[in-house]
């Protein structure tokens, strides 16, 4: 018992030699009547034990590094490091809190400590006037806890205005409805009558309500007098009056140390390092990309490494001092100490903070108990047993109010402007000035000369705070020396309305108000009339008066934030993103205060525990694919299930994951599309609509003229993580993050299995488009191909003219490949894939069948192949990994993720385009482009974009009330390739599961080497062009059908994926396929080559977010030419699986027959149109939209130029410009479109 004892001598000692500051002869007696209370408490049980960090070796390298074990960093190592495999290293410059850190009552003495860095304001004219040097005190908290360590214990959370306000100044995932999930996530409230919608049990952090005395109790009900009602503040109905919530358990302290850090010490995977001060955060100049951190401990430097992130969490005061050390910040400042600018970012430009008022002195008739009288033994005894009684009041902090002014913000909605805080016991006279004082920093001399009248008189105070704040204020370094302190300059009350001081001022009349309420009249209570020293000059209670007061005795309430600003790329304030990554650095972001953007309606403990949590998803989503993050493709994958299993696999889930925590072990994947940090103008030379597989090559070309300047708005985000794995491709199409889900109109002979007859029509909504999302397969087409574009009165594009262009594009690695039609050396990396011993067989069946093995990108197309892929080392390699990541360093392009279109610009006088008009974060924008807009938004959008735009049939457009500008067929024309799906095949070849290929060795061969079954896209392995019987001579040696391999057939995944891709209806698919799951197979697909089918599209609406309404007309040719040479194809597959190379794997069509197709007989021409009717769907290689052609083709839109007819500075630039089908999947055209293009407008422009 004797640890219990000791600890309450030193206290004891703290408290009783503080509280006799003025009047000495206090001291001995508090010294003696605290110390003879300490006797009485020897038999109790011991108060809980400090934290104490496991003895672990800090290792060299971790994934993650978290700099500051604060109110948001003790969040995001518990987050991270439930990720069994993640390496997590929390660097701490303090120490563990210690027990006096546990008795909520002695709060106060904490900010005297060691505990604290006491920090302080530069100098103000207007403000803390009483204080010493007149510089506020700002407390933050050293140890392990930070500032919820040593902080009054408030729990608030803010206003769902704050909330849904921060997500519309362009900071997605930010809204009220989007963060109470995790605030829910993150407590566990005791809160008497509490709303199970707004509070939860179970979580880390402890939530309970406040000790009060009956004068607080007055105080709730004077509010009901004035008419405010008592609220649970931290519901969405936040105005009213209530005790406070405070981050406590058991009556002792919950700070997120002992909240979220203690419970998880044992982790083997999170090391705690205390006493660790870091000075610097390692940033590779080159590549922009943090790797690591430089700290002092025991006077020794050290440096680690971290392999995924830096996570910044050293508050809103320290989080920018460090940015700015390491090269981030403002790049006068860093030239100012000679400091390399690695990002000229705003880091601490904006800096908000709360104030409050503390010279609302009140005396009354209720006597309190001195706080020496507190430790008698029945209280002791009290709160060791029930955690309640007096020594659980946060420092005599016991409710609050919050009230909306008379001069609200049309900013701040129904958020209240100022909140009032009702104190017992932590007056400035309560004390003798031995706390309070010390704390605010008030001169001894002015304190004797104010409050010297005051001392032993039963006084309790109320609080006004400023929550919505508009002075600003900022923060600069003193010195490139990392233990100087930086210069923190508050600018209180400076706002040049006066906004600020209007709202104190009304705060104290409603003080006043509020105690002359009966409620209080009982107490006898009335304001000290002492005026407040330095305004006794001025009419009492006037207005003047209160500013002058306010100028002395306002001071911080230690809330500081926006340091390090979340907002959007064009937000010259913003210093973050919304998802807390630094503009312009890589694998480095700030997760604490100094990223919320302005003050809100609570202290910063709440909102940073917040931040903690969402930030922690933020990350789990971005590497947590492989664990358990990327929630929707860890679903879709875990799907896949194992043999004989109709239902989801729990069990399958579990090796996935623990599979997949096998890769956290290994070199991280190449790393992502990181856009550098740029001002958003408004005026360029060129505006890119669609960062696609043709846009982004504009982009890059465009950009080699550095005295051009590019914007490339791109409606998606970068590719994460998940699109780098070409076996998982198909899951992409899953999800909303990627692909926009557009479906085609319903026909009453295609696509019958699938939901409401609609075919799939999936389009990439990301940088690098449709190409991110794809299955890789790189095919550039037919020489006769383009030969007969040009011919058709497109000169500059047959194959001769264009063969240099896809020379000029391409690194080719490719097995005996011609070098006359391959070149390495370009930016689009070109792989052939890997082949199984089936996808061998199936290229050895097709020489049996006499056709040879042929490089399919060289004239001679027709014969088998294997697959040539848009990879590089065996990882996907989009045109937004190809063409953009190389340049984004250039200064002439900017680059806008998140930005969606509406609208292109056009002059209706002058037919001349001169800009966009897009939306981003709910926000309407323009840019103007001084010489070309240029349309890559793709084959569906760009049309769509068109119309909306006044470009199009004129019937159509009239039908939606738009302006018509150009009469053109602009969507009249609409092709697609199709294919079959219903040929699957049986075999003794045992092919491996998707969880059995995420092996250890397959993982390393995979890494190592860009090699082996992870590298497989999908399955896809080989292919065939071949030329039907039904050919038209029209297309010369052209083929009419391709074959494509793959071991992937809609029943090895028991329809998890393949189903909801071709959103195949569950009842169709249980019947027709539910007894064939856990078959070995495979399928070849026939795909229709140059369907003669024309389909079209239109505009639903004149609202840019309806989708257009898309109507493939598939099997619609008058001759029935499609539906033959499907047919036909079918057949050539069926001889195919006949041949010596397949017999020796036993190679068998599945019998059944296609259910709707039953009653006809089976194998005959008849039945196979059936099952096309049913199982054939669009291969998503739509063209022609905006057809190319002369000007006298009644079906053109743009001419061989790609200048759009009859409107002037636009062209379309991407696929749906290709005036009919290639014998080849789209994103080799569209780059080669892309290429073409971009030389075009440099040839038009190249004098300007």
């Amino acid at each position: 018992m004797l640890g219990w004892v000791t600890f309450l001598c030193a206290a004891t000692i703290a408290v009783a030699s503080i509280l006799g500051y003025i009047e000495t002869d206090l001291v001995a007696l508090y010294q003696i009547q605290l110390q003879s209370i300490i006797r009485l408490v020897e038999d109790l049980p011991p108060a809980n034990p400090p934290i104490s960090i496991p003895p672990r070796t800090i290792e060299k390298e971790y994934d993650f590094i978290i700099v500051g074990a604060g109110s948001a960093g003790s969040v995001v190592a518990n987050r991270l490091s439930e990720v069994g495999s993640w390496k997590i290293l929390l660097l701490e410059a303090g120490y563990p809190e210690n027990n006096l850190a546990q008795y909520p009552v002695l709060a106060t003495l904490l900010q005297l400590s060691d505990y604290n860095w006491a920090f302080t304001t530069e100098p103000q004219k207007n403000f803390c006037l009483a204080m010493e040097k007149h510089r506020c005190g700002w407390p933050r908290g050293r140890a392990l806890g930070g500032s919820s360590s040593i902080n009054y214990m408030l729990y608030m959370r803010g206003n769902p205005d704050d909330y849904n306000r921060w997500a519309a100044q362009g900071n997605p995932g930010w809204s009220y409805e989007e963060v109470l999930p995790y605030f829910l996530k993150s407590e566990d409230a005791h809160i008497p009558l509490s709303d199970p919608h707004y509070h939860r049990v179970g979580g880390y952090q402890s939530i309970e309500q406040s000790y009060m005395t009956d004068l607080a109790r007055a105080f709730l009900q004077a509010g009901q007098e004035l008419g405010y009602p008592l609220t649970d503040y931290n519901s969405p109905h936040q105005i009213g009056f209530s005790p406070f919530q405070t981050t406590t358990r058991y009556g002792r302290r919950a700070s997120t140390a002992t909240s979220y850090l203690e419970p998880v010490l044992n982790r083997k995977n999170l090391d705690i390092l205390t006493g660790a001060r870091v000075t610097r955060i390692l940033i590779d100049p080159q590549t922009n990309r943090a790797y690591g951190v430089e700290y002092n401990m025991d006077d020794k430097k050290f440096t680690v490494r971290a392999n995924k992130e830096v996570i910044l969490s050293a508050g809103a005061l320290q989080s920018p001092q460090l940015l700015i050390l390491s090269g981030v910040g403002p790049k006068e400042e860093l030239e100012k100490h000679a400091i390399e600018t690695l990002s000229n970012l705003p880091v601490g430009k904006t800096l908000y903070d709360h104030i409050v008022f503390y010279g609302l002195i009140f005396d009354s008739n209720f006597t309190s108990t001195p706080l020496p009288d507190l430790f008698n033994y029945n209280e002791i005894q009290r709160w060791y047993k029930t955690g309640q009684g007096p020594l659980s009041s946060v420092a005599g902090n016991e409710a609050l109010a919050y009230i909306e002014s008379s001069h609200p913000s049309p900013l701040d909605g129904a958020s209240p402007d100022f909140e009032l805080v009702f104190t017992s016991g932590a007056t400035l006279t309560r004390d003798n000035g031995a706390v309070g004082r010390r704390i605010l920093r008030v001169t001894e001399e002015y304190y004797r000369e104010m409050y010297g009248p005051l001392l032993g008189m039963p006084t309790f105070s109320i609080g006004p705070v400023l929550l919505h704040p508009r002075s600003i204020g900022y923060m600069k370094l003193k010195s490139a020396d990392p233990y100087d302190d930086p210069l923190f300059y508050a600018n209180y009350f400076t706002d040049p309305e006066n906004h600020d001081i209007r709202i104190m001022i009304e705060s104290i009349r409603f003080c006043l108000r509020l105690v002359e309420t009966e409620a209080f009249k009982k107490y006898d209570v009335r304001l000290n009339p002492k005026p407040v020293l330095g305004c006794e000059h001025l009419e009492y209670l006037s207005d003047d008066y209160w500013y002058c007061a306010l100028q002395f005795l306002s001071t911080s309430t230690y809330h500081p934030i926006a340091t390090c600003k979340m907002g959007p790329l064009d937000d010259p304030t913003a210093v973050v993103n919304h998802e807390l990554k630094v503009y312009g650095i890589g694998n480095l972001r700030v997760i604490d205060a100094s990223v919320i953007p302005f003050p809100l309606a609570a202290p910063t403990n709440g909102p940073s525990i917040l931040v903690g949590e969402v930030g922690s998803d933020m990350i789990k989503k971005d590497w947590g694919g492989w664990i358990m993050a990327l929630s929707a493709v860890t679903i879709a994958v875990a799907s896949i299930l194992r043999p004989n299993t109709t239902t989801f696999s729990e069990s399958y889930i579990v090796q996935l994951q623990s599979i997949f925590g096998l890769v956290e072990d290994l070199p991280s994947p190449n790393p992502l599309t990181e856009i550098p940090y740029r001002i958003i103008e408004t005026d360029y030379d060129f505006i890119i609509v669609g960062a696609g597989s043709a846009g982004c090559v504009v982009a890059n070309r465009l950009s080699e003229i550095e005295n051009w300047t590019i914007l490339l708005l791109e409606a998606g985000y970068p590719e994460t993580n998940i699109a780098q794995y070409p076996i998982l491709a198909p899951t992409l199409q899953l999800t909303d993050y990627y692909n926009w889900g557009f479906t085609s109109e319903p026909q009453n002979n295609f696509c019958l299995a699938m939901e409401k007859q609609r075919c799939a029509m999936p389009r990439g909504r990301v940088l690098g488009g449709s190409s991110t999302i794809n299955l890789m397969i790189y095919s550039r087409g037919n020489p006769d191909d383009y030969n007969r574009w040009a011919a058709q009165g497109n000169p500059g594009w047959s194959y001769k003219e264009i063969l240099p262009y896809f020379l000029k594009s391409e690194d080719a690695h490719i097995p005996l490949s011609d070098p006359n039609y391959h070149r390495v050396g370009g930016y689009q990396s070109i792989e052939q894939t890997s082949t199984s011993a089936l996808a061998n067989a199936f290229i050895e069946g097709g020489k049996e069948l006499g056709y040879q093995l042929t490089d399919y990108n060289s004239p001679h197309q027709i014969g088998f192949s294997p697959i040539q892929a848009t990879t590089r080392f065996g990882r996907r390699a989009s045109t937004a990994t190809s063409f953009l990541q190389p340049i984004l360093n250039r200064e002439n392009l900017e680059i806008l993720t998140g930005a969606r279109v509406t609208r292109i610009l056009i002059n209706p006088t002058t037919k001349k385009t001169y800009g966009v008009e897009y939306i981003k974060n709910n926000r309407k924008f323009i840019a103007k482009a001084s010489k070309e807009v240029i349309l890559s938004a793709g084959t569906l959008q760009s049309p769509h974009l068109l119309l909306l735009s006044g470009v199009g049939p004129k019937e159509e457009l009239k039908k939606h009330e738009i302006e018509t500008l150009s009469d053109l067929p602009v969507g009249k024309t609409m092709y697609n390739h199709i294919a079959f799906y219903g040929l699957i095949f049986n075999s003794n070849f045992s092919g491996a599961f998707l969880s059995d290929l995420f092996n250890y060795d397959e993982i390393q061969r995979w890494y190592k080497t860009g090699q082996g079954p992870l590298a497989s896209i999908a399955g896809n392995e080989a292919l065939a062009f071949l030329k039907s019987n039904n050919s038209r001579v029209l297309y010369g040696s052209s083929p009419d059908f391709e074959l494509v391999f793959t071991t992937g057939t809609l029943i090895t995944d028991n329809g998890e994926i393949g189903k909801r891709i071709f959103r195949i209806t569950n009842k169709y698919y249980q019947e027709m396929y539910g007894s064939l799951q856990g078959m070995s197979s495979f399928t070849i697909l026939p795909i229709l080559v140059h369907p003669e089918s024309v389909g079209y599209m239109k505009l639903k609406s004149a609202d840019a977010y309806d989708d257009p309404l898309f109507y493939g007309n598939y099997f619609s040719d008058p001759d029935n030419h499609d539906v033959k040479v499907m047919v036909e194809g079918i057949r050539f597959i069926l001889r195919l699986a006949e041949t010596e190379a397949f017999k020796k794997y036993d190679v068998k069509l599945i019998p059944k027959p296609i259910l709707g197709c039953e009653h006809l007989e089976y194998n005959s021409d008849d039945y196979w149109y059936c099952a096309l009717q049913f199982l054939a769907t669009s291969v998503n290689h739509q063209i022609a939209t905006c057809k190319m052609g002369p000007i006298d083709d009644v079906t053109a839109v743009v001419n061989n130029e790609l200048k759009v007819y009859g409107i002037e500075n636009l062209r379309v630039i991407d696929a749906s410009v290709i005036p009919f089908p290639l014998a080849a999947h789209t994103n080799g055209p569209a780059i080669l479109v892309g290429e073409v293009g971009s030389d075009m407008i440099k040839k038009d422009w190249a004098t300007s």
